[in-house]
This record gives C-alpha cells, sequence and structure tokens, in this order.
C-alpha cells in the first residue's frame, strides 16, 4: 500500500497543476479565489489518478489508452457540469489524463497507449515510481504560490518548467550511459541484452545489467553518468576480481565457492570473449 500510494503522488501533483493551468487558460480567469483554486487543484489530483482507479477496480487496460482519455474526461466533466462549463472541464480532464497520468507512465513502466490495436507497452524508462522529484517541485512551487502577492501561476508554471528540465537531465543522463555501456562492454557479446532502469535514488540515476553467454554485469551510474561496475559474474558462479589483456589474449582472474564454503580461485584466458580455456597454473598480472 505505501509503494502504491507513493507511486501514485506524481500522478496527483502534475494532474492538479495541468488541469488548473488549462482550466485558467481556457476560462481567460485573471483571478482566482483561493476556494476555487483549491477545489480545481483538487479536481486535477483526481483526474490524474482517474486511469489507475479504473485499472485497479476493473483490472483493465483500457483507461491507459488515448483512445479513451476524452471518455474519462467526459464521466468527470458531466460530474462537475454544474459547477462549470463542461466543455471547459473536458478539456482540462482530456489533457490531464494524457499528460498527468499517461505521460508519466510513458516516462517510467510504460503504458499501451494504443490498446488494443498495438498491445505493446511504449517505455522510455527515465523515471522511477518512487521518484520524489517531481511531486516534491510541484508542491514546493504550489505552496510558494498560496503566499500573499505571489502568482500562482507563475509558480506552478516555473514548477513544471523544473520538471521539464528534470526529466530532460534523465534523458542526457541514459543516453550517455548507454553510450558507455556499448564502449565498454560491446566486446562481450554483439547479442548483450543490457537492461539500464531507472532509480528514485538522485545520486545513482540509473542501474544497469548486461547478460551475455558467459558474463553477467551489474552496476549504477552517478549523477554526473559515470558507470560504477558493482558485481561481475562469469558462467554464472565465478565472481570476476580482475582482468588483464597481454599480446592479445585475455585472461581474467575470478572466485568461486569450494568445499567447506573455501574460496576457489580460477583464471581463464580468450582471444575473442566467446571462447574461453581455464588456466590450471598461473596467476594474473596486476
Amino acid at each position: 500500500m505505501h509503494h502504491l500510494i507513493i507511486g501514485e503522488l506524481p500522478h496527483l501533483t502534475v494532474g492538479a497543476v495541468v488541469f488548473y493551468l488549462v482550466y485558467v487558460r481556457t476560462s481567460g480567469l485573471q483571478h482566482v479565489a483561493v476556494r476555487t483554486r483549491l477545489l480545481l487543484l483538487s479536481m486535477g489530483a483526481f483526474t490524474g489518478i482517474t486511469p489507475d482507479i479504473s485499472k485497479l477496480l476493473l483490472g483493465d487496460l483500457w483507461a491507459h489508452t488515448i483512445w479513451c482519455s476524452p471518455v474519462l474526461a467526459t464521466f468527470i466533466a458531466l460530474y462537475y457540469h454544474k459547477q462549470f462549463r463542461f466543455w471547459r472541464i473536458w478539456a482540462a480532464a482530456t489533457c490531464t489524463i494524457l499528460m498527468g497520468h499517461l505521460g508519466l507512465d510513458l516516462l517510467d513502466n510504460g503504458v499501451a497507449l494504443l490498446y488494443p490495436i498495438i498491445p505493446t507497452e511504449f517505455e522510455l524508462a527515465l523515471l522511477a515510481k518512487q521518484d520524489m522529484a517531481i511531486p516534491v517541485a510541484l508542491v514546493a512551487c504550489m505552496a510558494i504560490g498560496f503566499m500573499p502577492r505571489v502568482s500562482f501561476k507563475t509558480c506552478i508554471v516555473f514548477g513544471l518548467l523544473i520538471c521539464v528540465a528534470y526529466v530532460g537531465y534523465k534523458a542526457v543522463v541514459k543516453v550517455q550511459i548507454e553510450e558507455q555501456l556499448r564502449l565498454a562492454y560491446g566486446h562481450y557479446s554483439e547479442k548483450r541484452p543490457t537492461t539500464i532502469i531507472p532509480s528514485s535514488d538522485f545520486t545513482k540515476p540509473f542501474t544497469y545489467s548486461i547478460m551475455s553467454r558467459h558474463f553477467r554485469m551489474y552496476g549504477h551510474s552517478t549523477f554526473t553518468a559515470k558507470l560504477i561496475e558493482e558485481h561481475k559474474m562469469f558462467n554464472t558462479h565465478w565472481q570476476v576480481v580482475n582482468e588483464y589483456e597481454h599480446d592479445g589474449v585475455l585472461y581474467i582472474e575470478c572466485v568461486g565457492s569450494g568445499k567447506n564454503n573455501s574460496d576457489v580461485r580460477a583464471v581463464f584466458r580468450s582471444t575473442d570473449y566467446e571462447q574461453w580455456d581455464r588456466v590450471e597454473d598461473g596467476t594474473l598480472r596486476r
């Protein structure tokens, strides 16, 4: 339940801000009373999580598609049409669902936007579900906006710009990580399954893993896109502790568990990173 609530915070905050901005823009309001402002924000927050409510109750994917967004927005507009203009609520709700929910899902764990025509989930994998950068930025800007003689609209627009900049930063870091992994580990296997997963830890924006025929490598990146290798396994049960190249021959020194849980060291050599032979005698140069 805790992770579910945390995962909905980006939808709640982005939904509230987008709904408010679209409604104010379409209505041409210059000054919005505090009571109306709070009502619009709460409507937007609810609208932002509407697709997940449908998924939780009905277990369907329809609410997470671009086809269903205007339909959900219609129901929301009908519910509030006695208090606000129907088409203004409909426009605000549609934009909120598309940007505040489907857009965020596209940035984190993926969403089947074109289901059922294309059931494949589209995923950019830039944000983690528990990433609090966006909710914190928007809540802080909204709080400042409620202060006397401060433009609420300007504050939340600034908050959105911070969020866009943060997503852009994560995109740049991921591209740099992909290039570094290609240069550093491309020789292990041409058909290497590489996985890069966003993290909610700002000091470790992404974690990565590479699975090839002989190797399994795990690590993370720093906020400056520097790669930190944490663990490397050879043939599933040997942990790589050192590597060395001499006269075109590649050597790796590994540690494994032997009888009585004792450490067993072994050295393997190869010329192509595909065929490896164990060296019975000798140690790896350091």
